[in-house]
């Protein structure tokens, strides 16, 4: 906390330094604060959870975030993002209740991006990994629904700490783009994550067609710090949008290796479709498979949401998601159902 504690206090420094001297100082409702040649912003999440199998409620303010942009010169540009988790809850489980707080304190990302031109960048330091199309958007305001599905937070870290290079091919009219990610030793607060790795090594390839469709493939290889269990996988994804639809396919699949354990496989797919039925209000229908073949989990998620953008900055969610889990081939199976809300900010 003291490592996270002094980070802080550099970023606010060096924001009241670069204000003090400003000259040029405006502010966009959803683009932040533009000072000289930084640009303060961030957003905000709360979130309702309804369970209707045993009436469980939980009421959280999940998140607030202070994003920052320096740009240092043409080539260099620093990013730092640091988020308030938990806020304030209340729920049935009274141990879960938590009073107004900004203690917990979370450094999501924080990088320098070196720009030697459309087809060469790097950067280095916390990042999230740049996998699959759900990951990278990440920030709630911007996606579809208030829940992820299971391909985003199963076969690799959410974020890394370590090198990219990244940028386009000069081949086809530049229609081609890749991302290279190594990490190899400590991460930057390493234990917020939904993959805990201690090596990582990826890549992937995307195709953009249309206007704003792309089809990209993915590989890469991991080792867990907790276990040092080795993790070898493989995906696609593919996205079309049209004028009032858009469609998304994302499959992953993995091989893991444990000690002296027989090597198991899983996989994941969703399909979501989204439909703008009328201006600023869009629904959303995806259906998820998850397998284990380590234990025979078997799950099932059948998500139908509602999404109102009354400005590009607010997003108000509504979804409803059906849920079937299955472990040792029926040995246990049940079905579950539970309604989520959210109000997310740009600010």
């Amino acid at each position: 906390m003291a490592g996270r504690n002094f980070i802080l206090f550099i970023f606010i420094f060096l924001y009241i330094f670069n204000f003090s001297y400003s000259k040029d100082f405006e502010y966009k409702f959803g683009r932040g604060f533009k000072i000289n040649d930084v640009v303060i912003g961030g957003y905000s999440a709360f979130i309702y959870e309804h369970s209707l199998d045993n009436n469980y409620k939980k009421f959280n303010f999940e998140e607030f975030a202070i994003l920052g942009f320096w740009n240092l010169n043409e080539k260099l540009k620093f990013f730092s993002e640091l988020e308030f988790k938990d806020i304030f809850v209340r729920a049935s489980n009274k141990e879960e209740n938590r009073d107004f707080t900004l203690r917990k304190i979370e450094i999501n990302r924080l990088y320098l991006n070196y720009i030697h031109n459309d087809y060469l960048k790097f950067r280095i330091g916390r990042f999230i990994t740049p996998l699959g199309y759900w990951n990278p958007i990440y920030v709630i305001v911007l996606r579809w629904t208030t829940s992820n599905p299971v391909t985003s937070i199963e076969f690799y870290p959410r974020f890394i700490t370590g090198i990219r290079t990244f940028g386009f091919l000069p081949i086809q009219d530049d229609s081609w783009s890749y991302d290279i990610v190594i990490q190899a030793g400590k991460q930057i607060n390493g234990d917020n994550n939904s993959v805990i790795t201690k090596d990582f090594y990826a890549f992937q390839l995307k195709k953009f067609f249309w206007e704003n469709s792309a089809f990209g493939i993915t590989g890469g290889f991991l080792k867990k710090k907790e276990n040092n269990e080795k993790v070898r996988f493989v995906g696609f994804n593919m996205n079309v949008k049209k004028k009032k639809y858009e469609l998304t396919l994302e499959y992953f699949y993995s091989r893991d290796k444990l000690g002296n354990l027989p090597e198991y496989s899983k996989y994941s797919y969703y399909l979501q479709g989204v439909w703008r039925f009328m201006p600023k209000n869009y629904l959303i229908g995806r259906i998820e498979l998850f397998k284990d073949f380590s234990d025979g989990k078997n799950q099932k998620n059948y998500v139908i949401g509602y999404n109102f953008r009354p400005i590009y900055p607010v997003s108000i969610k509504v979804e409803y998601i059906r849920t079937y889990n299955e472990l040792k081939e029926g040995r246990f199976n049940e079905w579950s159902n539970r309604i989520l809300t959210s109000l997310s900010v740009l600010f």
